[in-house]
């Protein structure tokens, strides 16, 4: 028994062996692949990190590409992509709208007082863009000194951002440098089918407001000329004439002592050599070389002054003189007696214009670190093809006028770093609408007058 027994377990032995070699192997086998896909796994995960870093690293140069050096800001083929797509994330209620700025003659900043000031004008500006417009727009830079700006709302969203734009603006020509700008707007779906038509409109209508301004900057040197023309005649002119006409005048007051035949005719003759002179006046004033004199004073007395001082003829004519007080005083550094000649001559215009029992008024305010004056009339109006003449030196529309007052007015305004406008309708009135720095500064506001109308 025993004997089989052992003879049993002998012959199991290899079998024994063979399992335990089988059971061995497999866990060697089984460890062995644990650590192989312990380390495949680490592999996979250094390989899909490798994988993000390379995409980040692809999106910074796709970044860095699309952004403008200076600023950091989209430059205008990142503009383009970053507008194609937010046009693809809209819904159909919702409206999208470019704003292309120029900065109208930057390049003589840059000549004028160096590349690095220009570049930091620049820099501000886009600083200010980003710091007040809301974080959802897109904004660029291209062309070196052009702007744009990529927004999605409705039109008085659109309206908000121009304003804003329009405040930087005023702020940095305020504080550094007198920058003239012109906008370009363009609005999808309402006015184009994609992108690129939308960028395309917006940029024609800002070149549209370029060449305006061109021919408005071209049109005030064409003034200009005319003033000098006109000043260097009076001023070659003005002395020579006069001092014959006073021999002419004394004689006749001394004839007309002298002789009854004579002494008819002077009621005529002396108010004519009068007019003469006055003519001669307002000549030299228009080529008047006296600088302007500033100093602080204050608008309320001023134009209290020059109310009560035309008051009478007021009442005589059965016409009202209105003002219309600020609520708090009101201070300008100025030429007191250049903007009283001013003042007095345009309260005078609309008094001439009124026909029957009119009304003129006066009123003044602070706005955007300025003074502004409106005098207002309810007379006759201006016919729309006289508005751009008015300026003109003898251009006139009164049976007596010399067409001298409102040239030497603008130019006047001109010298105090300010800005002159006029609207008039037929049948309602004129209203003369006058922008005057506060403080003098070595900048001067900026001549855009579409805020008038506000």
């Amino acid at each position: 028994m025993t004997d089989s027994l052992l003879d049993e377990m002998i012959s199991l032995e290899p079998f024994l062996w063979g399992c335990f070699i089988v059971v061995f192997i497999y866990t060697y086998l089984h460890n062995k692949n644990k650590k192989l896909r312990r380390k495949n796994r680490e592999i996979t995960s250094q390989l899909t990190a490798s994988q993000l870093e390379i995409q980040e690293m692809n999106d910074q140069i796709e970044e860095i590409y699309c952004r403008d050096y200076l600023t950091g800001l989209y430059n205008l083929g990142g503009f383009q992509d970053a507008v194609v797509r937010s046009l693809e994330r809209m819904s159909p209620l919702q409206s999208y709208h470019v704003v292309s700025i120029d900065l109208a003659d930057f390049k003589q900043v840059n000549l004028r007082e160096g590349v690095e000031f220009g570049d930091q004008i620049l820099i501000e500006v886009a600083d200010q863009f980003q710091g007040q417009l809301p974080p959802s727009v897109h904004i660029a830079r291209y062309d070196g000194d052009q702007f744009a700006i990529g927004l999605t709302g409705d039109h008085h969203y659109l309206r908000r951002c121009v304003e804003i734009i329009d405040q930087v603006m005023s702020q940095i020509c305020t504080e550094r440098v007198n920058i003239e700008y012109c906008i370009g707007t363009a609005s999808y779906p309402a006015e184009s089918a994609n992108a690129s038509e939308l960028i395309r409109l917006a940029e024609k209508r800002l070149s549209i407001e370029q060449r305006r301004m061109r021919d408005k900057e071209e049109e005030k040197r064409r003034h200009m000329e005319k003033l000098s023309a006109v000043g260097q005649l009076a001023a070659g002119l003005a002395h020579e004439i006069r001092n014959p006409l006073t021999s002419i005048r004394g004689f006749v007051q001394i004839s007309a002592a002298e002789s009854t035949e004579v002494k008819k005719w002077e009621s005529i003759i002396l108010p004519e050599i009068d007019r003469i002179n006055d003519l001669l006046t307002q000549f030299l004033n228009l080529s008047e070389s006296r600088p302007t004199r500033f100093q602080n004073f204050h608008v309320d007395q001023l134009i209290s002054d020059i109310c009560s001082l035309l008051k009478p003829k007021v009442m005589l004519m059965g016409h009202e003189l209105v003002m219309e007080t600020p609520k708090a005083p009101i201070y300008i550094e100025a030429d007191p007696e250049k903007l009283k000649q001013v003042l007095i001559n345009l309260i005078q215009n609309g008094l001439d214009a009124l026909v029957q029992r009119g009304r003129v008024e006066i009123k003044w305010y602070v706005k955007n670190k300025g003074l502004w004056i409106e005098i207002q009339d309810t007379g006759a109006g201006i016919k729309p093809e006289f508005i751009s003449r008015i300026y003109e030196p003898f251009f006139t529309t009164k049976d007596e006028g010399t067409g001298m007052g409102l040239a030497i007015c603008h130019r006047i305004i001109q010298d105090h770093g300010g800005c002159m406008r006029v609207e008039s309708r037929m049948g309602k009135g004129t209203t003369f609408h006058l922008s005057l720095p506060l403080k003098q500064e070595p900048v001067q506001m900026e001549e855009d007058c579409a805020l008038f109308g506000e």
